[in-house]
């Protein structure tokens, strides 16, 4: 405890007797600590993201349109897929729908799921469960949610509702992860049978349809067949492409789109962090060869002022420890306002910035501080 007291004492007595330095110091070793952690946390970032991408969208998955003329209900719509396969799952995208509570133009992205028998797949829940093929069938209104939208939700009877366009549904579970930013945080997952009656008017009125097939094979011949013989029944002149491999939209995906880019910045970001701590313990060590002299005069051991040295220079690593983690709760505020992303602060990758710092900090004011008691008083003071 004595030697924690004795360090900040050294270090309080050494900002009051040069505050320029001593400012320059805290800000130079906090800006180095600072570039380090968020260029880990963004590593960290991007490779959650595309190992969440990967698990996060059904698996050998095949996208397509559909295009129709006439106005048809959407019962007849869904006639399209009957007689699949019971392995096959069916996702319609392209939907959205009003929460009632948010505001007048908050709109949710929603993702409709229809399959015969449940699957191992599904998107991933971090609360609750997901809705089954009973519920689909027996047409439950039921829904999960992405955490964006917790708020508007509500209890009665021990059970969560949330209520989207004007039609009641229980709120199942929350898609996506419950401590990371996720791909899914701002979408509405329900049965395709209980979309509500304002979408399923608007798509018969659009004539418009995103559709995805998925199954563990990824062998969906058998499946488009059974879909082109239904809607030709169905249809007189319809329209079915194939969009290619499934991607996903997000600020995430923007991040993890170019990861050659963001390793770059990472190892150009720990580079220059390194080189400018370095350069800030000698710029200090120089500035305190005048002091080590007159210490030398006075009697002092090198010993002991090597002790003194690296005690404030722990003092110092401590306070800008604080300043740099500061600076980065409030940068990644800002920078989640500007961009709707944020950069989260683990605990890991800042204790990787101080562990970097603390250990350059330590090694690189060794030869400086060597060089500096090499030096004789008589010389020093000569020059003062």
């Amino acid at each position: 405890m004595n030697v924690f007291k004795n360090m900040f004492e050294m270090t309080k007595r050494r900002i009051v007797q040069t505050p320029t330095t001593a400012i320059f110091l805290i800000l130079g070793l906090a800006l180095s600590m600072l570039m380090i952690s968020m260029g880990t946390s963004f590593v960290a970032e991007h490779l959650y993201a595309e190992s969440e991408k990967e698990n996060a969208k059904p698996p050998n998955g095949r996208q397509y349109d559909m295009v129709w003329s006439g106005d048809k209900t959407f019962e007849q719509i869904g006639e399209c897929f009957q007689g699949i396969r019971k392995k096959t799952g069916v996702i319609v995208n392209g939907l959205m729908v009003h929460i009632d509570e948010s505001e007048v133009n908050t709109y949710a992205p929603v993702s409709a799921e229809w399959f015969v028998e449940d699957n191992n797949w599904h998107y991933p829940v971090s609360e609750g469960k997901y809705f089954t093929k009973e519920q689909i069938e027996n047409k439950e209104k039921v829904v999960l949610i992405g955490k964006t939208y917790k708020e508007y939700t509500y209890k009665e009877n021990n059970k969560t509702y949330i209520n989207i366009e004007k039609e009641k549904y229980q709120v199942l579970g929350i898609v996506g992860t419950s401590e990371q930013i996720s791909l899914w945080d701002s979408r509405i997952f329900m049965p395709c049978t209980v979309l509500p009656a304002k979408v399923i008017k608007e798509m018969s009125e659009y004539h418009y349809m995103t559709f995805i097939l998925y199954n563990e094979n990824r062998n969906f011949k058998k499946d488009e067949d059974v879909i082109q013989r239904n809607i030709k029944k169905l249809f007189s002149d319809p329209k079915v492409s194939f969009q290619g491999k499934i991607e996903s939209g997000d600020m995430a995906e923007n991040l993890i789109n170019n990861p050659d880019m963001i390793y770059t910045i990472a190892i150009v970001g720990y580079l220059v962090s390194l080189i400018y701590a370095i350069n800030i313990v000698v710029f200090w060590m120089e500035k305190r060869k005048y002091e080590i002299g007159i210490r030398k005069a006075l009697g002092y051991k090198n010993r002991d002022i090597v002790g003194i040295i690296l005690s404030e220079m722990q003092g110092f690593s401590i306070i800008s420890c604080v300043v740099a983690v500061a600076i980065q709760f409030i940068g990644s505020v800002i920078f989640g306002t500007i961009a709707n992303y944020t950069l989260h602060i683990y605990l890991p990758n800042v204790i990787v910035g101080i562990v970097v710092v603390f250990f350059t900090t330590f090694i690189t004011s060794i030869w400086p501080i060597r060089k500096a008691l090499r030096i004789q008083p008589i010389e020093i003071l000569r020059k003062g």
